[in-house]
């Protein structure tokens, strides 16, 4: 298994769980990674501060890379991520 660097994209926690290949649902209360977790002692966690392929988009994130959802947003008195919002910016995919 290897990782190859994509075109940034801002996509939902939820689709990439779906169409990553590294989600592997019968661990860590349906939430488990193939991928070793970042500090790289235990199996990863399917969470948006644990994924080898994205980071969690931010507000600034969603005016570069998707002006509708930055407008949708942009509003909120908290950051998205404070929201708890899972939006993602991916960079890389599993090849």
């Amino acid at each position: 298994m290897g990782y190859r660097n994509i075109k940034l994209e801002l996509i939902p926690i939820e689709t990439l769980m779906k169409e990553c290949g590294l989600c592997d649902c019968e661990h860590n209360n349906y939430y488990g990674c193939t991928s070793k977790s970042k500090n790289k002692q235990n199996l990863g966690y399917c969470f948006t501060f644990d994924c080898p392929l994205a980071y969690e988009a931010n507000l600034e994130d969603m005016k570069e890379y998707d002006k509708n959802l930055y407008e949708e947003y942009k509003q909120e008195e908290f950051d998205p991520i404070e929201m708890g919002a899972g939006w993602m910016v991916q960079y890389r995919e599993v090849v």
